[in-house]
């Protein structure tokens, strides 16, 4: 898959305007499809955890996701994150099938593995407490922003506490910023990469 493509599937999913939170749960599953939700005063969420299938989801820029165990994304779905918004999740990210969009200046903070067998797109900072694995057709792309008038010298960072695993056909693409090529910086235990992978 293209990452770009995300940016034009983001662009046509339409709005959803809710005055509660009532219709939300620890199981997202069938019942928002393609939608980025709105719903007043609404800026953070914490959840045990989150399992979403069969559903593709928006959060606004700026929204901060907490997860006290796992994040679960299954076949048919889709967890957007705007501008500026946060993920934090103090256990796994499974994400066998669906896909996981993270927008500019994101922050993605796993305190458990990450195991991706589909789309994991970020446009910022990855922090995995533990392994992250690549497998079964797997990407993870990472775009790093700009880096002029920044104290760093990197305009991403992967940050893996154990080890990454790529299996074969599975991939990380690192892209530099087009303006002034910042760059993506990778910290890991070990880098494990099998034949057909990258």
């Amino acid at each position: 898959m293209d990452a770009n493509a995300w940016d034009e599937r983001a662009s046509k999913m339409g709005t959803l305007y809710l005055t509660t939170t009532n219709l939300l749960s620890e199981l997202l599953q069938d019942q928002f499809l393609g939608v980025w939700l709105t719903v007043p005063g609404f800026s953070a969420w914490t959840l045990p955890s989150l399992a979403v299938t069969n559903s593709v989801l928006g959060l606004p820029d700026g929204f901060q996701l907490t997860l006290g165990s796992s994040l679960q994304l299954g076949p048919l779905s889709g967890l957007l994150l705007g501008t500026n918004a946060d993920l934090v999740c103090a256990g796994d990210l499974v994400q066998t099938a669906g896909q996981l969009f993270m927008e500019t200046n994101a922050n993605l903070a796993c305190g458990g593995s990450i195991l991706c067998a589909s789309d994991l797109v970020i446009r910022g900072d990855l922090r995995c407490g533990a392994d992250l694995v690549l497998t079964n057709g797997g990407r993870l792309h990472v775009f790093s922003g700009a880096t002029n008038g920044l104290p760093v010298d990197y305009g991403a960072r992967l940050a893996v506490t154990g080890d990454v695993r790529i299996a074969s056909n599975a991939w990380i693409y690192p892209y530099a910023d087009p303006r002034d090529g910042g760059a993506l910086w990778l910290q890991m235990d070990n880098l494990v990469v099998a034949a057909g992978g990258g």
